[in-house]
């Protein structure tokens, strides 16, 4: 009877090894694959981040390049301003018969 027991208990005690060891076996697998996901997940971050800097980037050559232009459209628009404002005033001073040889002669020019 104490045998019995004895080699009972050497097989409950074996089955809990092999089960601590399955268990061990099955938790060292999915550290293996967490640390593998995570690494990814760090690679996928240092591409995502280096994306965003590039984009980042970009924006701010593109906000230069839009600031630039609203400058140089508002030049463009206060000379445009500046010559019909000119014209005007010459044709104001002029008298008829000149402001119509003036006209003549700026068609032919333009055309």
């Amino acid at each position: 009877m104490d045998l019995a027991k004895v080699r009972a208990a050497l097989e409950k005690e074996e089955s809990m090894r092999q089960q601590n060891a399955d268990l061990h076996l099955e938790l060292e697998n999915r550290t293996h694959a967490l640390q593998q996901e995570l690494s990814k997940t760090r690679e996928r971050e240092i591409r995502i981040m280096e994306d965003n800097k590039a984009l980042l980037d970009k924006l701010v050559l593109l906000e230069k390049s839009s600031t630039s232009t609203e400058l140089q459209y508002k030049a463009l628009c206060a000379k445009y301003e500046q010559e019909v404002q000119a014209f005007q005033t010459e044709m104001e001073r002029k008298t008829p018969s000149d402001q119509e040889d003036q006209v003549k002669s700026k068609l032919q020019t333009t055309h």
